[in-house]
């Protein structure tokens, strides 16, 4: 047996599991029996106790392979960056203490480049 792809997030099918455990008393061995290609049952057991939301198990339940990703209020579309502050602040360039402390190529640059007095 399927569970039927009514949910739209892990809590309906934490409760379902529950109710299937706790109510119908069938222990988690026999839950994963019910069908033969669903999850096992320790997979069960933690979806329904512990929050546990498997991304393996997401298009067996019904729900979408990919979370939904938060769309900008302002923009209406999908960034991959925080829109909120529309300028971007240019960084200062780090200074370095020691020359032990810089990267390879930086130290390179400042030895090829250097004046000497």
């Amino acid at each position: 047996m399927k569970i039927e792809p009514t949910f739209t997030d892990y809590e309906g099918i934490a409760s379902a599991l529950k109710s299937l455990h706790d109510t119908d008393g069938l222990s988690w061995p026999k839950i994963a029996a019910l069908d033969e290609n669903g999850p096992p049952p320790g997979t069960l057991h933690r979806i329904a106790n512990d929050g546990y939301e498997p991304k393996k198990w997401r298009e067996y339940f019904g729900l979408p392979v990919l979370d939904v990703a938060p769309v900008c209020s302002v923009h209406g579309v999908v960034h991959c960056y925080d829109c909120k502050s529309e300028t971007v602040r240019a960084r200062k360039p780090r200074v370095y203490k020691r020359w032990r402390d810089m990267p390879v190529k930086r130290l390179r640059w400042a030895l090829e480049n250097r004046e000497d007095a």
